[in-house]
C-alpha cells in the first residue's frame, strides 16, 4: 500500500522503546478535533487518567475542528497548559516533521475508515496507542510489539497503554 509515494511501514519494523522517567514522553494526535467519530470529548478524561500515572508527558494536538475551543478552555481551566500543546493545521508535506518530533501516536476515534494519521505515524516509525476503530487495525498494530489497541471509550486503558512507554 502506498500513499503519496511512501510505503506503509510494516509493523515488524517498529519497536516499542521505553523512555527514561525524567524525559517527557511526546504523545501526538493529528486529525479533526471533533466529538462525532473522532471522540475528542474523551481527551479530558484521558488527561485525568494520565495525571494519576505521570506528569512527564507532552500531549501535542495537531488540527482544527468544532471542539477545539472547548478543549483549549478545558486545558487552561484545569492547569494542563504545561503538558498540552495545540498546533495549527499544517500542510501535508509538513506531517512527517510533526511525527518525527513525537514519540507515540494516539487515537480516540470510535468510527472511521483506516486511520490516515496512524499510517503516517507508522511511516515515521512511531508506535501507536489506538482504539479498535477499524477491523484492519489489528493487522497493523500488534499489542506489545508496535503499540496497543484498546476498547473504544476506555480512557483508563489508553492512559495505562501510554504509560507503558515510560521506563521505571
Amino acid at each position: 500500500v502506498y500513499m503519496k509515494n511512501h510505503p506503509i511501514v510494516p509493523c515488524k519494523n517498529i519497536e516499542i522503546k521505553k523512555h527514561v522517567r525524567n524525559e517527557a514522553l511526546k504523545i501526538g494526535y493529528a486529525g479533526r478535533i471533533e466529538i462525532i467519530d473522532k471522540r475528542c470529548d474523551l481527551i479530558p478524561d484521558f488527561l485525568e487518567e494520565l495525571k494519576k500515572r505521570t506528569q512527564k508527558y507532552e500531549f501535542h494536538i495537531l488540527g482544527d475542528g468544532g471542539y477545539k475551543t472547548k478543549l483549549q478552555q478545558y486545558v487552561t481551566d484545569n492547569n494542563y497548559s504545561r503538558n498540552v500543546f495545540f498546533h495549527k493545521k499544517i500542510q501535508y508535506e509538513e506531517i512527517p516533521r510533526f511525527w518525527s518530533e513525537m514519540d507515540i501516536f494516539i487515537n480516540f476515534s470510535d468510527s472511521e475508515g483506516m486511520c490516515l494519521s496512524m499510517i503516517e505515524a507508522m511511516q515515521a516509525g512511531k508506535p501507536c496507542v489506538t482504539t479498535h476503530v477499524h477491523e484492519d487495525v489489528g493487522k497493523y498494530v500488534i499489542d506489545g510489539k508496535n503499540g496497543y489497541v484498546v476498547t473504544t471509550g476506555d480512557t483508563k486503558s489508553l492512559a495505562i497503554s501510554v504509560c507503558r512507554f515510560i521506563k521505571n
